[in-house]
């Protein structure tokens, strides 16, 4: 269950230790970036697009099989760390450009 901000509804920012009543409960499914791939079977190209608050480094371990797919470009709304950076090089990809200041757009290198 997660605590969201009932304050500001369009933010995206979730309560972490929230008291009762200061935001609304609601059930959250999740499901690992790589137990979708067949979601995605028969796409020539796949945006994914991560606006995780943070938690951008653990999404990104739990999708080793997407990371590989040479499909993929990433959007990473970020504060990216150095290890995230470092992660996603080691994993063949390549930082592209920042269009917004919390945007980064990752592409996978030619033949990896």
């Amino acid at each position: 269950m997660m605590d969201f901000n009932s304050s500001d509804p369009a933010s995206s920012m979730i309560v972490l230790g929230a008291q009762d009543g200061e935001g609304d409960l609601q059930a959250v499914r999740v499901e690992r970036l790589d137990d979708c791939s067949a979601k995605i079977d028969g796409y020539n190209n796949i945006i994914i697009k991560l606006d995780v608050e943070g938690f951008e480094k653990q999404v990104l371990y739990g999708a080793l099989k997407a990371l590989k797919d040479k499909r993929v470009v990433l959007m990473v709304e970020d504060f990216i760390t150095t290890d995230v950076g470092e992660y996603l090089q080691k994993n063949g990809f390549t930082f592209l450009d920042k269009l917004t200041p919390y945007n980064s757009w990752w592409v996978k290198d030619a033949g990896r």
